[in-house]
């Protein structure tokens, strides 16, 4: 039976966009159940999109939502903003259920979407905003929507898991380095010099400010014996940072660490470092009840680090890929 799609712009009968409301958290909690059961890797594992930053989003501000007339949650998509006074980037990884991809549904919510970031970067300001959304790269209805609508390729993006997590390496430290877990207030300065260092060439990068830093340290899913520092002295060189997120793991089906970041200072890297700290990381996620970890990487990225994810047991099991345009 062919479905029947709602006809129309955003406003007529049939279909609403509209901001998020407190009372669509089961709704939009369902809809990402019955989506993840769609998302299955070709080895039978499930996929959901990154765990957003606290530092770059506001569900009340950032959330949309897409509900036909009957009030049935069709769609779902939260903005991500870091804006810099260099350039800024607007994106997101909209949650459409599996009967409406490709549809009006989502062309509306994609367009009400491409319409908030252009809203935010003329209230926030900022020079080169760039928007994009993501799909999987085997999910052509989407792909094409995206071409339609103008959107054009960016980038693919790896999403890797080690599972089982078993059988790991013992870390190799490099001589001089020391592996510890993150400490609060001592460690915040160093970090956020360390991630503007080991990013800087990244096309996405916008410098990391400490009271964005301060978010993430405050998030609900922050973990100190989940987070680990390379140190040379007194110097952090290195971090590791892993999330275990409980309704993530419902999502999954499998309790799943994720390595939200890795990264080196240049003038440490391609010194074993960056494995050291990922091991150990793994390690860390293993005592901590993890039966697997994942991560998601950018094919260009310039140090090359699906090599070394793959070089420690990840395995690349999906691809997203991201389609978007130069908003200013």
């Amino acid at each position: 039976m062919m479905r029947q799609r709602p006809a129309g712009p955003m406003g007529t009968p049939g279909v609403t966009v509209r901001p998020w409301q407190h009372g669509d958290q089961q709704a939009i909690a369902e809809l990402r159940r019955a989506t993840a059961k769609a998302d299955v890797s070709d080895e039978g594992l499930v996929v959901v999109e990154p765990p957003p930053d606290p530092a770059l989003s506001s569900p009340s501000n950032d959330t949309l939502v897409v509900h036909d007339q009957a009030g049935h949650l069709l769609a779902t998509a939260q903005l991500q903003v870091n804006m810099g006074s260099q350039q800024s980037f607007l994106w997101s990884f909209p949650v459409v259920h599996l009967e409406w991809c490709g549809s009006i549904v989502e062309e509306l919510l994609v367009e009400r979407l491409r319409q908030l970031a252009q809203e935010r970067c003329t209230e926030l300001g900022g020079a080169q905003a760039h928007f994009f959304v993501h799909c999987g790269s085997h999910q052509k209805e989407r792909i094409a929507l995206y071409e339609t609508l103008g959107l054009r390729f960016l980038r693919n993006r790896p999403h890797m898991v080690y599972h089982p997590l078993e059988n790991l390496a013992r870390p190799r430290v490099p001589p001089g380095i020391e592996l510890r877990p993150y400490v609060r207030g001592r460690d915040d300065e160093a970090a956020v010099e360390t991630l503007n260092e080991a990013f800087a060439e990244d096309w996405e990068f916008v410098p990391v400010t400490l009271d964005q830093w301060s978010l993430w340290l405050n998030a609900p899913h922050w973990r100190s014996d989940l987070n680990l520092v390379a140190a040379d002295g007194a110097q952090v060189v290195g971090l590791c940072l892993c999330i275990v997120d409980e309704k993530r793991m419902q999502l999954l089906d499998r309790r799943d660490g994720y390595v939200d970041t890795l990264c080196v200072r240049p003038s440490f890297q391609r010194r074993g470092v960056g494995a050291a700290l990922l091991l150990a990381g793994l390690q860390v996620l293993r005592r901590a009840g993890m039966v697997s970890a994942s991560l998601d990487t950018d094919e260009d990225n310039p140090n090359q680090a699906a090599h070394l994810y793959e070089s420690v047991g990840f395995r690349e099991i999906w691809t997203w890929v991201a389609y978007g345009q130069q908003l200013t």
